[in-house]
């Protein structure tokens, strides 16, 4: 001990120490100090001294971890005091801690699951640091992997963090794959309907979807038949020659035969009747007038 003392109260408190509080002196005066000794360190280190000597008092530990003294003689007048303990201590390794216990950055009362990023106890909560504490409930303990997954929540009444569960069927999700649609969770797992690929036009045909780039087309070979004709580079054309009119043995008016039975022009003079018209008319021109 850091100072000789009888007749005095030892607690043990929840964060590894052992608190030594007032009693007797060697010459038999009441002491206020008080002492911490740790069981980890084996060392003993002092705290904050009482308002008076006592000896003889009590000393209750608390659920809160504070300790009330109360009683004891010391020759005036005492109060009931509480011991709040020694300030949190933050650490690097379990070797600086009385308790033993890094944890979450702080000397820990135990071990709170080790420090686990995936529990629901922690010991650097606000307002209670250095005692392992519950996570307050819907506080997250494990984040979702995917967008199938779901995050676990705390339920606030244990320190452990629900098993791993999958998002509801149903849920709307991405599979990175641009060669399916309606993409939903099922068991855990994003799968959507595939897509099928179709050719844009009928001179070219339909490629295998490709997962990132997506559907894709290749021109048919040249002469392949199509609507109107042959492909010929990806593009349907029409077979070439002439048009659809006329032909041999066609009624039009060019390139025709001429009708049978003439051979002039339509509405020239024709025949035998024609020729002696004609000859008349010659034959008046020639007569001598009187």
């Amino acid at each position: 001990m850091l100072a000789a003392r009888a007749q005095h109260t030892a607690t043990l408190l929840p964060t590894g120490y052992i608190l030594f509080v007032g009693g007797a002196g060697a010459s038999n005066a009441a002491l206020a100090t008080a002492e911490l000794y740790s069981l980890h360190l084996d060392d003993f280190m002092g705290t904050v001294s009482m308002s008076v000597p006592r000896y003889r008092q009590t000393a209750t530990l608390l659920q809160d971890g504070r300790v009330l003294v109360a009683g004891g003689g010391s020759g005036v007048g005492v109060d009931t005091l509480l011991y709040t303990g020694p300030a949190p201590s933050a650490c690097a390794s379990a070797d600086h801690c009385p308790t033993g216990f890094c944890v979450d950055g702080y000397c820990c009362d135990s071990a709170c699951g080790d420090g686990a990023t995936d529990d629901c106890q922690a010991c650097n909560v606000p307002g209670a640091l250095g005692q392992c504490t519950l996570l307050s409930a819907g506080t997250e303990c494990r984040a979702a992997t995917g967008t199938c997954d779901a995050p676990e929540v705390c339920s606030g009444d244990v320190g452990a963090c629900p098993a791993d569960g999958a998002a509801p069927d149903g849920t709307t999700c991405d599979d990175d794959n641009v060669c399916t649609q309606a993409d939903a969770c099922q068991s855990g797992l994003c799968t959507g309907s595939p897509l099928i690929c179709v050719a844009p036009d009928e001179c070219h045909e339909a490629s295998a979807c490709d997962p990132k780039m997506g559907c894709g087309s290749a021109p048919k070979p040249d002469g392949t038949p199509c609507s109107l004709g042959t492909c010929q580079a990806g593009v349907c054309l029409g077979n070439g020659g002439g048009g659809s009119g006329g032909g041999d043995g066609g009624a039009g008016d060019e390139g025709g035969e001429p009708p049978a039975g003439g051979c002039g022009t339509s509405g020239s003079p024709t025949g035998h009747a024609g020729w002696l018209v004609l000859a008349a008319l010659l034959l008046l021109r020639r007569r001598p007038r009187a």
